[in-house]
């Protein structure tokens, strides 16, 4: 649904559960924050608690189909990189480019593992390693946090201590459950 602000919410913030007036009708906001600027038009979805099951079985049946459409889509994919990599094999200049493109790097990755294994490289790389999965834990546990302050503050934001405001964003997929 299309709406224009009411001029009491511009530069407002409008946060879950505020109300605000939509053509005429009094609707509860979905979204979690929207931020009104003077003569903007927003989409603004509403929620009717009557309609929170249908929404949410509508919801359900959305995200069954998008999984049931991306793997299809993943399929169809493979077909057509299938077959091009079948173009690219039947092709004779092509394997002729290909020999002399796998000999280049075997003769690089000779050169590379000669290098990595003085001393000194040895350690850098080990310490590139340990730096690496260091990073990658202190990542996971900064999106725990950030999970958490979003839940308990509600806020999608934050500010860095360079003053810097920056945006929590959520990333969920899905897996098959392993049992």
């Amino acid at each position: 649904m299309l709406c224009y602000y009411h001029k009491d919410y511009l530069g407002k913030e409008i946060e879950i559960g505020d109300k605000m007036f939509c053509n005429d009708e009094e609707k509860e906001l979905w979204w979690d924050k929207t931020y009104g600027k003077r003569g903007e038009k927003k989409t603004i979805h509403s929620v009717n608690r009557e309609n929170d099951a249908t929404i949410l079985l509508s919801l359900e049946a959305l995200i069954k189909s998008h999984i049931e459409s991306i793997n299809f889509l993943k399929g169809e994919k493979n077909k057509r990189k299938e077959m091009l990599s079948d173009a690219l094999i039947g092709d004779a200049v092509y394997q002729e480019h290909d020999k002399l493109a796998k000999s280049a790097v075997k003769t690089r990755n000779a050169t590379k593992a000669q290098i990595l294994r003085q001393a000194q490289n040895v350690k850098l790389s080990h310490e590139v390693k340990s730096l690496s999965t260091e990073l990658k834990d202190k990542q996971l546990a900064l999106s725990d946090y950030l999970l958490e302050y979003q839940r308990q503050t509600g806020v999608n934001e934050i500010e860095d201590n360079q003053g810097n405001v920056l945006f929590i964003v959520n990333t969920a997929k899905v897996q098959l459950r392993l049992l």
